[in-house]
Parts: C-alpha cells; structure tokens; sequence
C-alpha cells in the first residue's frame, strides 16, 4: 500500500506567499478591466461639455491668463487609458501667473466618463490619463520641504504631493516649464470624483505663491466638480 504523500505546512506557506504576490503584482492590470466591463451593467449618462466644471481664470489669486490644454492628445493615446468614443469628453486649460513678485503656472484636466464604475476602471488603468508631473519622483527634488500636501475632501483617492526642486530636469510631458530654469515649489492631485477624474498641478516660484492661495485655488477646483448639496 502506498503512503499518501504529505505536503510540508512551510511549503504551503511559501506557495500561499506566491499566490498573493502574483495577485498584487497582476491586479493593477486584472482590476481595470474587471471594472469596465462592470460598469456596463450600470445605467450610463452622457457627458455634457467639460469646460462647465473647469476653473476659470477668476478662482485664482492674481492676475492669472487661461487657454486651452496646448497638447491634451499627449493624454489619450493607445495603448494607454482611453475614453469611449460615445458619451464621454475630456477638457483641459493652461493658466499662467507673471507678476513683480514671480511666476506661475498651473494645468488642469478632467475627464468625464459615463458612471462612477467607469470612472473608477478609467482612474486606475495604466497610462498617462491624468499624468501629473508634480507628481513625478526626479533627482534633486526634495520631498516633503512644503510640509502639507493636499487630499481631495470628498474623494475615494487622495494622490497629491507637494514639493520643493532646484531648476532641476523637466518632464517631456509637461506642458510649460520656467525659462530659464528657476528653483520652484508645485502641487499636483489626481482624484476621482463620482464618474470625474480630475488631474491638476500647480508651479510657482518663490514669492508668486502662498500656501493660502494654493489651498483656496483647491478649494474652488472642488467646489466646481462636486455637486451642490
């Protein structure tokens, strides 16, 4: 007769560690899609022109200049995050600050998709959707020398980052930069709200900006994308 064959209780252990690893490695690229194919279980509205919930020039402290996203294509390109091309919209302004105390400049993005389900598949899918590059980690930058960041009040996430760099090197995907390089301070949040996804950051040299007014820009910037009680 033969012996049944016996598995050590460590090897289950190491076999039980591997399957969860695999699964934290993979649900960044399972989940996304489980999700949009969710959200089409749920009723879905048609978004209307996304300029409605954008800041406008006034929600800013100063004498500030808008126009449009120079490159809001850079955003939406395959194989990354997509909108369905029925129903959702996108827009996106560049706001620009130059007075005798210094310069600024902000971009703000928001993209609207039909639910709350999708909303949540279109903020977690890999890609540059929503790319923030105040976000970005860059050598030279000091982390933390702000002491606060900022989280979305009414928000299931709150990726936000404030920091602190030395005319150090600037991303590709930036939309502006300081010419010349200057040592700059800059915010950036990606957040979702119901089925907006809302991606906004914020540059500013020394003097142009307070902490005051970064809070109050952030302030308006929610007060425009969540409903009215």
């Amino acid at each position: 007769m033969r012996r049944a064959r016996t598995i050590s209780v460590p090897l289950l252990v190491a076999l039980g560690i591997m399957a969860l690893c695999a699964g934290a490695v993979s649900l960044p690229f399972i989940g996304p899609p489980v999700l949009d194919r969710m959200s089409n279980a749920f009723p879905s509205d048609p978004c209307s022109d996304p300029s409605a919930v954008l800041l406008d020039a006034d929600d800013f402290s100063g004498q500030w200049q808008e126009s449009p996203h120079p490159r809001p294509e850079t955003f939406l390109q395959p194989p990354f995050a997509m909108l369905r091309e029925e129903g959702e919209s996108s827009g996106g302004r560049l706001y620009t600050l130059s007075s005798e105390e210094g310069k600024a400049w902000a971009v703000e993005r928001v993209y609207c998709t039909g639910n709350s389900i999708r909303g949540r598949a279109f903020y977690s899918m890999p890609g540059f959707a929503g790319y923030v590059d105040a976000l970005a980690q860059a050598e030279g930058v000091n982390e933390g020398d702000l002491g606060w960041s900022y989280g979305p009040a009414l928000s299931d996430q709150e990726v936000s980052r404030c920091k602190s760099s030395s005319n150090g090197p600037v991303s590709s995907l930036s939309p502006l930069a300081f010419d010349p390089l200057v040592p700059e301070s800059s915010c950036g949040i990606l957040a979702r709200y119901g089925r907006y996804v809302v991606a906004f950051e914020i540059h500013w040299t020394d003097a142009a900006l307070s902490r005051e007014d970064v809070q109050g820009i952030l302030t308006h910037l929610e007060a425009k994308i969540l409903p009215s009680p």
